[in-house]
C-alpha cells in the first residue's frame, strides 16, 4: 500500500461552494486511517488523510470505514455552517506557529445588558457555573487567598464523534472589578491561558457592559487538524452565549 500524501482540504468545499468539484470517494482504507481522494483546485487528484482514528474498544461492533469517514465529512459541514444569531457575539480563532510551540489564539466579544457588577458577581462564582454553562460539568474550589483561586474543572470539549473528556486545574486572579486572568497548574492541556475584561458600554441605545475574553489554548491531545478551529470557536461560542443568556435573566 503507497503512503497518502497529506493536503489540506479547505472548509468551503464541504460549507457547499464548491459543490460541483467535491466528490470525495474512498481509494485507501487501513485499520489506523481513513484515506479519500478529493480533487485539489487546480491540480490533479491527491491523496488525502482525513482522520487517524483512535483504537476501536475491544469487545465492541467497529464502525464501518465508510460510516467514519462519511461521519467525518459531515461534522466539518456543519461546523463550517454560520453560527445562528442569538447573543450579538462576535470570536476569531486562529492557529497561532509564531513560537516554538503551536496554540489556538482566541478573541472574543460580546454585549449583556447587565451591570458590570453582575457580570462580575457571575463570572466569580465559578462553582455555580456548570448549572447553565454547556459542557462544564464540575467546577470546586480547592483554595483561596486572596484575590487567588485554586480551581479544578471537569468538562468536555468537542463535537460528535470528536468530543474528549478534559480536566484542569487552574490558578484565577481576580482583579475587581474589570479582570479576571486565568492561568494553567496542570491537567489536558499543554498551554492554557485566559482573562476575561468587562467594562461599561452602551449598545442600540441600551445600557450594559462589553465582555472581552482573550485565550491561548493548545490541548495536549489530538484534535483533527482541519476542523480544529471550528471546533474550539463552537466551545468558546457556547460560553459565551452561556453567560450572556445568565446574565440576562
Amino acid at each position: 500500500m503507497r503512503l497518502a500524501k497529506k493536503t489540506r482540504m479547505h472548509l468551503d468545499a464541504v460549507a457547499g461552494l464548491e459543490p460541483a468539484g467535491f466528490r470525495p470517494h474512498l481509494c485507501n482504507t487501513t485499520a489506523a486511517a481513513i484515506i479519500a481522494r478529493l480533487p485539489q483546485r487546480g491540480e490533479q487528484e491527491q491523496d488525502c488523510l482525513l482522520w487517524l482514528p483512535p483504537p476501536m474498544p475491544t469487545g465492541k461492533p467497529a464502525m464501518t470505514i465508510a460510516a467514519l469517514c462519511s461521519l467525518l465529512i459531515a461534522t466539518m459541514a456543519l461546523l463550517a455552517l454560520p453560527a445562528k444569531a442569538a447573543a450579538s457575539i462576535d470570536i476569531a480563532v486562529t492557529r497561532n506557529h509564531a513560537s516554538q510551540q503551536a496554540y489556538f489564539d482566541i478573541r472574543a466579544s460580546g454585549f449583556a445588558r447587565a451591570t458590570p457588577e453582575r457580570v462580575w458577581q457571575v463570572l466569580t462564582d465559578y462553582e455555580r457555573q456548570p448549572d447553565f454553562v454547556p459542557n462544564l460539568l464540575r467546577a470546586r474550589i480547592l483554595s483561596r487567598n486572596g484575590p487567588e483561586v485554586l480551581l479544578e474543572q471537569d468538562g468536555r470539549s468537542g463535537f460528535f464523534i470528536f468530543q474528549r473528556a478534559v480536566h484542569l486545574q487552574v490558578l484565577i486572579t481576580e482583579k475587581s472589578p474589570t479582570t479576571i486572568d486565568v492561568a494553567l497548574v496542570s491537567g489536558d492541556m499543554t498551554r492554557y491561558s485566559a482573562r476575561w475584561s468587562m467594562s461599561p458600554a452602551e449598545q442600540a441605545g441600551v445600557s450594559g457592559t462589553r465582555i472581552d475574553y482573550t485565550g491561548a489554548v493548545e490541548p495536549n491531545f489530538f484534535v483533527p487538524p482541519l476542523i480544529g478551529n471550528a471546533i474550539v470557536q463552537t466551545d468558546i461560542r457556547k460560553m459565551l452565549e452561556a453567560v450572556i443568556t445568565e446574565l440576562e435573566k
